[in-house]
C-alpha cells in the first residue's frame, strides 16, 4: 500500500512538473523512476531515481519539490562534478543549501504546487554562491568546530550548564556537527550517487562521459521549452546555466604554483640554463 502510494505522487509530481515547469518537468519525465524501500528519501544517479516510503509520507506539494530537487542535482551535474577529495555528505550539504533556493522561489510564487519539507536546507546568506564556494564556507566552519571541541575537552561535561546536554545552535537550528553525524541525506530533500553498471562496478570514464553529455542535451532541450512556455523557466534556466559548470579555484591553484619552494626535481629560474644562454634564451635549470 505504501510503495503505491508513493508511486502514486511520483507520476503526479512528473505530470505537474511537465505542464507547468518544463525546465525540471522535462528532465523528470526522462528520469528513470523507482521505489526502493531502503532509500531513506530520495537518491539519483543522473540516469535513474529511487524513492522510498518518504514519499508516502510526505504531502504532494513538498513531493514536487524533492523531485524537483533531485532534477536540479542532475542538471546541475553534481554527480559528475563532485571532487572524490571532497567530504560526499558536506558536498551534498552545501548543494542542497544553493539549489533549494530556486525552489523557495517557486514556493513563493506557487504555493499551490510547492512546499517545501520540514528539515530543508535553506540558509540566505549563500544567496548568489556557488556550491564550491559554500562547500569552503561550511568546510572552514567545520574545521572551527572541531578544534574547539578538541581545545575544550572533556569541560563541557561538567561545569558549563548553560550548553550542557542540548545540540544544536541557540537559534534552535542543529550545528553542522550535528547534522554531519546524522543519514547522509542531511536535509530531507535527497541525495545523490555514483552511476554503476548492471554489476555494481563504477562506470569508465568515456561512460561517464556520455552520460555527462546527455545531461547537457537535456539541459538545452529542457532550456529551449522552459523559456518559451514555463511559468518561472527563465529564473531556473538561468540558474542552471549559472551552477552546471565546474567551479575551478584559481586562487588555490596559483597559490600551489606560486608558493612551490624550488621542490626536488622541478626547475628554478634562480640559476639559468647556461646552455642554452650561448643562445640568449633565459631557461630555469633544476
Amino acid at each position: 500500500m505504501t510503495e503505491e502510494i508513493a508511486n502514486k505522487k511520483v507520476r503526479v509530481a512528473k505530470a505537474i512538473l511537465l505542464m507547468k515547469f518544463p525546465m525540471i518537468g522535462l528532465p523528470c519525465s526522462k528520469l528513470k523512476w523507482s521505489y526502493n524501500k531502503a532509500v531513506p528519501t530520495a537518491c539519483t544517479d543522473s540516469v535513474n531515481v529511487w524513492y522510498g516510503d518518504y514519499f508516502a509520507e510526505i504531502n504532494q506539494r513538498q513531493v514536487n519539490y524533492v523531485a524537483g530537487h533531485e532534477v536540479l542535482h542532475v542538471l546541475n551535474k553534481h554527480v559528475f562534478n563532485t571532487p572524490k577529495s571532497f567530504d560526499h555528505k558536506l558536498a551534498n550539504i552545501a548543494q542542497d543549501y544553493v539549489i533549494n533556493l530556486p525552489l523557495n522561489v517557486l514556493c513563493e510564487k506557487y504555493p499551490e504546487h510547492f512546499e517545501m519539507p520540514e528539515g530543508a536546507l535553506v540558509d540566505a546568506r549563500f544567496e548568489g554562491m556557488d556550491w564550491f564556494q559554500v562547500y569552503r564556507f561550511l568546510k572552514a566552519d567545520q574545521d572551527q568546530e572541531q578544534n574547539q571541541d578538541q581545545d575544550q575537552g572533556g569541560d563541557q561535561q561538567g561545569g558549563d550548564q548553560q550548553g550542557g546536554d542540548q545540540q544544536g545552535e541557540g537559534n534552535g537550528k542543529p550545528s553542522l556537527s550535528d547534522m554531519l553525524e546524522k543519514m547522509e541525506d542531511v536535509g530531507g530533500c535527497g541525495t545523490h550517487c555514483q552511476p554503476l553498471d548492471g554489476e555494481g562496478k563504477e562506470l569508465s570514464p568515456a561512460e561517464k562521459a556520455k552520460i555527462e553529455q546527455e545531461c547537457e542535451i537535456l539541459v538545452q532541450q529542457a532550456t529551449a521549452l522552459a523559456k518559451s512556455k514555463g511559468l518561472g523557466g527563465a529564473m531556473l534556466a538561468d540558474f542552471v546555466e549559472t551552477h552546471k559548470k565546474t567551479k575551478v579555484n584559481w586562487k588555490r591553484k596559483f597559490k600551489q604554483i606560486v608558493s612551490s619552494n624550488k621542490p626536488n626535481g622541478r626547475s628554478t629560474y634562480e640559476r639559468i640554463n647556461r646552455n642554452t644562454m650561448s643562445h640568449r634564451v633565459k631557461l630555469p635549470s633544476k
